[in-house]
């Protein structure tokens, strides 16, 4: 009997592995969608009557958004038992809508102190407010309990968005305690009873899973939370604390490999996944402050994705001045006319995004060596190839690059901020920002 188990346990792992290499496979065969680059912004971007602080909206593209970090959570809204405030809800709704987001995503998170089921909680108030980590009073730690609180909320908000929301994101990082500090078996309860609502009001709609790592997530899919999920979501920060080193893109691939391997043991490979939340994180923390460095890991990033079967990536946050920032406030709000600027990370934004959308990456990213490659191709006979090199560096506002040896079918490349250069002698210059090499 145990034979037979390890071999029915050794063909659902190959079987498993099947399915991963032909979904990524698959990924890489396919047109790049505008949905693929996701984005983040703060609240200063809503059009809300003007304030000293406030941005303009986005000036780079914006296929899908993430209602994270945006004043709209449960605790924000749902001030008091039957009371809501829907004000910058409906003004983020309208944004969307006015500037032609093609998909927007909420994030649940934040329970309000009235409804905690610890309202003095003080594990919570390292991110959000005392009990605002904390399950509903109504939900047991078993998971049990009539969970009518949450599923008023949920009901609330699905009805309120009217079609507009069709990506519903179970919990922010719930492997962080100071973000939950419930049991796995209450999340898991709470996302069914999330899909049940939900899909009641708009059959359209899609569930995501908490975006998680490790053990929570090992955890969570063991008692069954995944199969209320339609999207399996974790968030990819590379970065490390203490200014010990750079982040490096291509250590992304190892953080998917562990997601997927999770996905795999407990059936879950043939769903899509996203990365809900990623940037090069808080700039202080590891010291990333090479404005060329970020850019080319922006890049490097979103490539690498695409490249690994990730159907949809959302960089946190445009407008944060500290965490992964894209666009910068003018501190004197005076300048009215002159609110910011768009760093060299929004530009590398912006051109790997008219790179990558309606192209088809014919296979996935290679490495040899330092240098890493993409190939893309388009209808009526376009052929490109992204390159860079991780063994190269910038300092003080100079790269340092080696030569690359270059097809003769490819006749100029494009660089991370725009301009287009020809390809003279068979070579081009490569650095750590890659390039696009056109035919």
């Amino acid at each position: 009997m145990f034979k037979a188990f390890l071999q029915m346990y050794k063909l659902t792992f190959v079987l498993s592995a099947i399915t991963i290499l032909i979904m990524i496979t698959l990924s890489a065969q396919a047109q790049v969608p505008a949905e693929f680059f996701g984005l983040q912004a703060n609240p200063g971007v809503v059009n809300q009557p003007p304030q000293w602080w406030s941005n303009p909206w986005p000036e780079v593209p914006i296929g899908s958004m993430r209602l994270w970090d945006t004043n709209t959570n449960w605790s924000q809204i749902n001030t008091a038992d039957g009371v809501y405030d829907w004000t910058l809800f409906d003004q983020w709704l309208a944004d969307t809508k006015q500037f032609k987001v093609p998909a927007v995503m909420y994030t649940f998170g934040r329970t309000p102190q009235w409804a905690s089921s610890n309202p003095n909680d003080p594990v919570c108030a390292a991110a959000w407010g005392p009990g605002q980590c904390d399950p509903p009073n109504d939900v047991n730690p078993d998971g049990s309990g009539p969970d009518q609180i949450w599923q008023d909320w949920v009901a609330a908000i699905a009805k309120r968005s009217a079609g507009q929301i069709k990506y519903w994101e179970i919990w922010n990082e719930p492997h962080n305690q100071f973000f939950w500090n419930g049991t796995v078996a209450q999340l898991a309860r709470m996302a069914k009873d999330a899909r049940t609502v939900i899909l009641s009001i708009d059959p359209q709609a899609v569930l995501l899973t908490p975006p998680m790592q490790g053990t929570f997530q090992t955890d969570y899919f063991a008692v069954g939370g995944a199969q209320y999920a339609d999207i399996i979501t974790y968030h990819g920060y590379v970065y490390r604390s203490g200014c010990v080193g750079f982040p490096r893109a291509e250590d992304e691939l190892a953080m998917i490999d562990r997601v997927r391997a999770i996905m795999a043991t407990y059936g879950q490979s043939s769903k899509p996944l996203w990365d809900t939340e990623v940037s090069w994180g808080v700039t202080s923390a590891s010291c990333f402050y090479h404005s060329n460095l970020q850019a080319a890991f922006l890049a490097q990033l979103y490539m690498l994705h695409w490249s690994a079967g990730v159907e949809r990536v959302f960089w946190y946050q445009y407008n944060n001045h500290l965490d992964g920032t894209l666009w910068l406030a003018n501190p004197d709000p005076k300048h009215r006319n002159d609110p910011g600027t768009l760093l060299k990370s929004g530009i590398a934004y912006e051109q790997v995004y008219q790179w990558m959308v309606g192209a088809t990456m014919d296979t996935p990213c290679a490495v040899s060596g330092t240098t890493w490659t993409c190939h893309f191709t388009r209808p009526g006979g376009y052929v490109a190839q992204a390159v860079w090199d991780t063994s190269q560096s910038c300092n003080d506002g100079i790269c340092t690059t080696v030569e690359y040896a270059v097809d003769s079918q490819y006749t100029n490349y494009r660089t991370l901020y725009g301009a287009t250069v020809k390809v003279n002698g068979g070579k081009v210059p490569v650095g750590a920002k890659p390039i696009l090499l056109q035919n």
